[in-house]
């Protein structure tokens, strides 16, 4: 939560990409206090990489702060932006890039077919924030798991 005083006691514009920023201090305070990396990955990731609708009443909570602390307004990343990049560290971090790119894009393609043409400017900036959680959910296999970071690599 300190990311929310920092930018608030400021009276700053947040960071574009401010769900990343949040989402990697949660990761990094979490696995700073366990040995266990791939366990606190796959909670967090559990945790905050589903949709609103299947939260926990904890989640509801955050997502209510973060709606009411980081959205401003309809341009700002929503809600929904920590949901598909915390999936895609997740999914990235326990599969390989072919899986998480199958996942990402096939939820996109849905979106797409479900909504219509009318969502793509959204649609661009969920792919952005998907990649950027595959990128970091990569990055932390190779922090945690380096020999197999390299050996997954030659696929």
């Amino acid at each position: 939560m300190e990311i929310f005083k920092r930018f608030s006691n400021q009276n700053m514009q947040y960071p574009k990409h401010v769900y990343r920023d949040i989402m990697k201090e949660l990761f990094e305070f979490f696995l700073k206090r366990s040995s266990e990396s791939d366990i606190v990955i796959e909670e967090i990731s559990d945790i905050f990489g589903v949709n609103v609708e299947k939260a926990t009443p904890e989640i509801i909570a955050f997502y209510h702060v973060y709606e009411a602390v980081i959205r401003k307004n309809e341009s700002d990343a929503g809600y929904d932006k920590i949901q598909r990049f915390t999936y895609n560290v997740g999914k990235q971090y326990s599969s390989t890039k072919i899986g998480t790119d199958i996942a990402q894009y096939g939820g996109e393609i849905v979106d797409l077919i479900k909504d219509g043409a009318d969502v793509w400017e959204d649609s661009k900036s969920d792919m952005e924030a998907n990649n950027l959680g595959q990128t970091y959910g990569g990055e932390l296999y190779k922090k945690y798991h380096p020999v197999r970071a390299a050996i997954r690599s030659l696929d």
